[in-house]
C-alpha cells in the first residue's frame, strides 16, 4: 500500500502555495489529485506568513549587490543570526559574486557544502593536533574534562587563531564529542579515551557531517541543501535548464529549494525564469542607489589548482608551515607570463597548475596583464601532500603546500 506524505511542518502557507503552483506543471507526479497536494499541518492553518517575493535585475552584478544588501539588513538591522540564512543557486558560478561581496564588502562570513573541499585530515593544523593526541592515545579524559576545552588550550599554546576555519571545524567536532558523552551533565557524563577522539576526527574526514555554522551564511547549491531548513532563503533562479527532456527534474529541484524556507523566501533572477512565472510570487522592484563593483570574483582553490611538486614549495617548507588560514599572500605572474607564482612576502612558496591558469584566463585574469591587489589573495589551506608507492605503500613525497583563496571586489 502506498502512503503519501502531504503535511508540511516547515514552511508557511504562502511558501507552500507558491511551491505547489510551480510543481503542478510537472506531468509525472505521485500527488496528482486535489486532496493529495501538500499543505501545511493542521495546527498552523490560517496563520498566514510573509509573501514570496521575486525580483528581476538587469545583470548578475546588480543581483549579487542586492543579495549582499538584503543579507546585511537581516543581520545588522534586524538581528537575524547568520546561520538562519541560506543563498541557493542551481550552479556554483552564480554564487561566487555573492560570496565575494558578502565577505569583502559586508564582512559577513560564508561557507558552502561543496564536496571538493580540502580534506580535514590533510590540513596542517589537524596534523598538528593529531600528532599531539597520538603521543598519549591511552589517556582517559575524566567526566569533568571537556574535549572542547582541551582542543582550545592546544590551539592557544600553538598560537593558532580560534577563527581559522579548520580550527573552528575541529572545535565543532570536540563539541559533538562532549555532547555525545553527556559532558556537563551530572548524571549522564562519561569518560572518553584520546584514541576515541582521534577516531572521531578520522570519521569526520571520511564522511563529514552537514553541520550548520551559526556564525556564517550558507551559500550552496540546491542539491547541497536537500534535507536542510532555514528561516530565510534567497533562491537565485538563473541557470536552470528549461529544455524539454530536463525541465521536470529541474522543476523538482527548484521546488526542493523553495521548500527549504521556513519564514521568508525571495526569488531573484537576471535572466528570464519560467519557474518564477509558474510559482507566481509577488513581484518587487529594488532601486540600487550605488552601482555594484565592476569586477567581482571568488575562488576557493583546491589541490588540483596548485603545482604540488613545485621546487619553490619544497624549498620553503619552514615558511609554509608558519602560514595560517586567512593570512595575506599574493599571486604574481612569472617572467614568461604563462603562470602565477604564490608569494608569501617576497618569497615564492608555490606555483599554480595549468588547470588553474586556464580557469583564471577564462575569467580575464591573465598572467602579465592582470595585477592582484593587496588583500585579494589569502591562504585557504596549508595542505599536506603525500605520495606513496602503489605496491609497498612507502612514502615517496611528503610536504606542505599553500592552497590560495581569491576574493576580488573592485
Amino acid at each position: 500500500q502506498q502512503f503519501l506524505l502531504t503535511e508540511n511542518y516547515r514552511s508557511t502557507e504562502p511558501i507552500v502555495a507558491a511551491a505547489n503552483r510551480l510543481i503542478q506543471n510537472n506531468s509525472y507526479r505521485l500527488k496528482r489529485r486535489g486532496d493529495e497536494q501538500v499543505t501545511i499541518n493542521n495546527e498552523r492553518i490560517g496563520q498566514g506568513g510573509l509573501d514570496v517575493q521575486s525580483l528581476r535585475f538587469e545583470n548578475a552584478d546588480y543581483q549579487a549587490e542586492y543579495i549582499k544588501r538584503q543579507v546585511e539588513k537581516w543581520i545588522k538591522r534586524d538581528g537575524v543570526q547568520p546561520g538562519e540564512i541560506v543563498i541557493l543557486a542551481r550552479n556554483w558560478q552564480h554564487m561566487d559574486k555573492v560570496r565575494a561581496l558578502l565577505e569583502r564588502r559586508a564582512g559577513i562570513l560564508t561557507y558552502t557544502l561543496r564536496g571538493e573541499n580540502v580534506k580535514l585530515i590533510r590540513n596542517r593544523v589537524t596534523q598538528l593536533l593529531i600528532t599531539a593526541l597520538e603521543k598519549n592515545p591511552d589517556l582517559i579524559l575524566s567526566k569533568e574534562e571537556s574535549v572542547k576545552t582541551r582542543f582550545e588550550n592546544f590551539f592557544e599554546r600553538t598560537n593558532r587563531s580560534l577563527s581559522e576555519p579548520t580550527v573552528m571545524t575541529l572545535i565543532k567536532i570536540a563539541e559533538d564529542i562532549d555532547k555525545e558523552r553527556g559532558y556537563d551533565s551530572e548524571n549522564l557524563s562519561t569518560q572518553v579515551a584520546v584514541s576515541e577522539i582521534i577516531t572521531s576526527i578520522y570519521e569526520f574526514n571520511e564522511s563529514p557531517d552537514i553541520s550548520i555554522d551559526p556564525n556564517a551564511v550558507l551559500v550552496t547549491s540546491c542539491h547541497g541543501a536537500k534535507g536542510l531548513e532555514f528561516k530565510y532563503v534567497i533562491l537565485i533562479a538563473d541557470g536552470f535548464d528549461h529544455r524539454q527532456d530536463k525541465i521536470e527534474s529541474e522543476r523538482r529541484l527548484f521546488y526542493v529549494a523553495m521548500t527549504r524556507a521556513k519564514e521568508k523566501l525571495i526569488l531573484t533572477h537576471s535572466q528570464d525564469s519560467r519557474f518564477i512565472r509558474e510559482a507566481k510570487p509577488t513581484p518587487y522592484s529594488e532601486k540600487l542607489s550605488i552601482a555594484p563593483p565592476q569586477f567581482v570574483f571568488y575562488a576557493d582553490l583546491t589541490p588540483t589548482d596548485v603545482h604540488l611538486g613545485s621546487g619553490a614549495t619544497k624549498g620553503n617548507q619552514e615558511i609554509i608551515k608558519h602560514l595560517r588560514e586567512g593570512y595575506f599572500i599574493d599571486l604574481r605572474a612569472v617572467n614568461a607570463g604563462d603562470n602565477w607564482e604564490i608569494y608569501s612576502g617576497e618569497r615564492v612558496v608555490g606555483l599554480l597548475s595549468k588547470k588553474a591558469v586556464a580557469d583564471l584566463k577564462n575569467r580575464n585574469i591573465c598572467p602579465g596583464v592582470f595585477v592582484f591587489q593587496p588583500g585579494e589573495v589569502t591562504v585557504r589551506s596549508v595542505y599536506r601532500y603525500v605520495k606513496t608507492h602503489e605496491i609497498t605503500g612507502e612514502i615517496l613525497d611528503d610536504w606542505y603546500v599553500v592552497i590560495p583563496q581569491i576574493r576580488i571586489c573592485r
